[in-house]
């Protein structure tokens, strides 16, 4: 495939779709057959570039195949720095590869095997709480989870991201504060005993 097919492959959506912009949003059932086996034959490519754009948007639809290949290539470090944030330029894949690993949650679960999915994007979901601490991106698009469907598993990996970011109020505010405002409505006693301990209060972070 030459660029410009490569372009609307990925980025193209169908004309006959009018309620989505990007093809990561149209629905799996609208999505063109042929698309789904040109994007599954790129995860074979030697272009990592090609096998994360291609496993990306297949895990969003919640394709296993493409799962498979964006969580090893994840967990091989092969995608760091992939994507950088349009605006301040820190590295943004991780978030990136978060939401997708969401839509893949969602879309299994909705074909009913949403604990399978639960499971296995657990690790991968786990390592980028992790690695947050030591980064920029945003959590927050993923705490609905947390907090509508009681993904519990994932509090203590929230715990300790909060007290590390809390050390760095000053390059942290908006993290700070959008988990501030998860914790209080899941475990209200654990953010008095947090911000108690690191002499900070609700209203540093705008609560």
């Amino acid at each position: 495939m030459n660029n410009k097919e490569l372009e609307d492959l990925f980025y193209k959506v169908p004309e006959e779709i009018d309620y989505a912009d990007l093809l990561e949003d149209v629905d799996l059932e609208d999505v063109p057959e042929e698309t789904i086996q040109k994007l599954t034959s790129l995860l074979s490519s030697d272009d990592d570039f090609l096998r994360y754009k291609s496993s990306s948007l297949l895990t969003i639809w919640g394709i296993k195949e493409g799962f498979d290949v964006l969580t090893q290539m994840f967990s091989q470090g092969q995608l760091e720095g992939m994507i950088s944030h349009r605006l301040y330029g820190y590295d943004d894949t991780n978030r990136i590869i978060l939401d997708a690993l969401i839509s893949y949650w969602a879309n299994q679960s909705d074909k009913g095997d949403g604990d399978t999915a639960r499971q296995d994007i657990f690790p991968y979901v786990c390592q980028i709480i992790e690695q947050a601490g030591n980064s920029y991106y945003h959590l927050s698009y993923f705490y609905y989870l947390v907090e509508d469907h009681v993904f519990s598993e994932y509090i203590p990996y929230l715990k300790y991201f909060l007290a590390t970011i809390l050390d760095k109020p000053e390059d942290n505010y908006w993290r700070i504060h959008d988990t501030l405002k998860l914790f209080l409505k899941v475990e209200p006693d654990y953010v008095t005993q947090l911000l108690r301990e690191k002499q900070k209060s609700l209203t540093d972070f705008g609560i």
